[in-house]
């Protein structure tokens, strides 16, 4: 029978060389993970992204089996810092939209840990960000209709930020994640979310 485990384990991060954090992480500080590796309780599917701040996978809980996106933060003070700030925010705004039971276009945050010396977040798995469905679309824009839908759920979800006094710095469409029906390509109701 065909064993998984004797295959060669494929490297999601690039360079996948380690040179710090007895060589966990690679020269850009991000740590090195591994397609199927194990962080905590949660077993690494895929690479969603990269950014100045870390990297984003997909994982799934090991028990309650569901799909999460796993931020892990590179292993320098000043993206920590940032990190924590920005899992501080989070928390409150999540907290205040349960406690109003309305929604507030915030990605969730459902758990956070600390994992080799790296902050990881795990929040809610969306499907793709607002760059990703331009470049679908060869940069030819989208309808009217799903850009009015769009912009009034961002100006929400940047009124909820605002009532807390907080302004969103980095307002982009890599940063605004959508939930997209996989078999109608249509945006659904109330699933667009800031990060």
């Amino acid at each position: 029978s065909f064993d998984e485990s004797k295959l060669p384990k494929q490297s999601l991060t690039v360079p996948e060389e380690g040179v710090s954090n007895n060589n966990e992480d690679n020269i850009d500080s991000n740590l090195i993970v591994f397609h199927n590796d194990e962080i905590n309780n949660y077993k690494v599917i895929d690479l969603l992204g990269q950014g100045i701040s870390g990297q984003v996978f997909q994982v799934q809980n090991k028990t309650d089996l569901r799909y999460y996106a796993l931020k892990v933060i590179k292993n320098k003070k000043t993206f920590k810092n940032q990190a924590l700030m920005e899992l501080k925010i989070l928390k409150t705004l999540n907290k205040k939209q349960e406690e109003e039971e309305v929604t507030s276009h915030i990605i969730k945050v459902h758990d956070y840990f600390i994992y080799h010396h790296h902050l990881c977040i795990v929040l809610e798995l969306l499907n793709e960000n607002l760059y990703q469905i331009l470049q679908k679309n060869l940069f030819k824009g989208i309808s009217l209709n799903s850009i009015s839908f769009i912009i009034k759920q961002i100006l929400a979800g940047v009124a909820e930020i605002h009532k807390i006094n907080i302004i969103h710095c980095d307002l982009k469409p890599e940063n605004i994640l959508l939930k997209v029906n996989q078999k109608t390509e249509q945006f659904s109701k109330g699933e667009t979310n800031l990060l």
